[in-house]
């Protein structure tokens, strides 16, 4: 799917932001990446080590299962929405039948497959007509787990109703609701330098955000104590372990590393400090009085 213009359409991606159970993304936030300049979706380390793990995870799946992949990056779009598209990692065969590969990598573990990553393989079915999917998981570079996906028309249909919603959202230039406090950074970067009254509801939402952060001090607070005597336990022990010899807990010296003098840089180089310096903008930092 390179070269497709990220904005003209809504990918599987998008699925599980639209319904609102993305970990990483709200749907405000994707109608966002939607409307604004970019046509192709930021990426982040971990998404791209997926990409650069998803030969090898195939690889292996084939190993494990004996199944011969196929059809890399299939692009399908939804028969009644064209807006709704997606690509399938792979196909597969087996017993005459098609069926969608979705890779993934995790660096911890989990026996089902979350919930996100089941509504993003439901639409790449809904999109397919397929009826079936695997999604082999790497696990920390160590293990593989391939969990099993069985299409359900009650799930899909919910799924293109939230991505239908959500596109309409996007044509008519009309945000979602502001859910998430990514969402409020978005929505509200710069402030105006101007004062807000605080009504009964708010004064009772800042009290308890008050007594939370007082209660979270006390609690770092207790966590720091109980270190301190697990460390004086230790003394010098690099690991802490159990009457079996599994280790329990680890208290060892950091590699040496080396990091730029900036400050004697400049005063030793100040018109090379001048001109590889740049500004940076600054952010709206929300503070408590007390």
């Amino acid at each position: 799917m390179t070269g497709l213009d990220r904005r003209l359409y809504l990918g599987s991606a998008d699925a599980a932001p639209a319904c609102g159970v993305s970990p990483w993304r709200s749907p405000f936030q994707t109608y966002f990446l939607k409307v604004g300049d970019e046509s192709e979706q930021p990426t982040n380390l971990p998404m791209r080590s997926g990409t650069y793990l998803q030969p090898f995870i195939g690889q292996e799946f084939e190993r494990e299962t004996g199944l011969k992949l196929h059809s890399l990056e299939k692009h399908f779009t939804h028969p009644d929405h064209p807006f709704i598209q997606c690509h399938a990692d792979y196909l597969t065969d087996e017993n005459d039948e098609q069926i969608v590969v979705e890779c993934k990598s995790s660096g911890r573990y989990f026996s089902e497959l979350p919930i996100y990553y089941q509504v993003q393989i439901q639409q790449q079915l809904a999109c397919s007509g397929l009826n079936f999917a695997y999604a082999p998981v790497l696990f920390a570079g160590n293990s593989l787990k391939v969990f099993e996906v069985v299409a359900d028309k009650a799930v899909q249909a919910y799924i293109i109703h939230r991505m239908v919603w959500l596109w309409d959202c996007v044509q008519n230039k009309t945000p979602p609701p502001v859910e998430t406090s990514a969402d409020v950074r978005l929505k509200w970067p710069d402030d105006s330098g101007a004062e807000k009254k605080a009504n009964a509801a708010t004064l009772n939402l800042l009290n308890k955000l008050v007594e939370t952060r007082d209660a979270l001090k006390t609690i770092e607070s207790e966590k720091k104590e109980l270190e301190c005597l697990v460390q004086k336990y230790m003394k010098d022990a690099s690991y802490l372990v159990d009457e079996s010899g599994e280790r329990l807990a680890a208290w060892k010296i950091s590699k040496n590393s080396t990091r730029f003098d900036a400050k004697r840089f400049r005063v030793e180089n100040p018109d090379l400090a001048d001109m590889y310096s740049v500004e940076v903008g600054g952010s709206r930092r929300f503070t408590i009085r007390g």
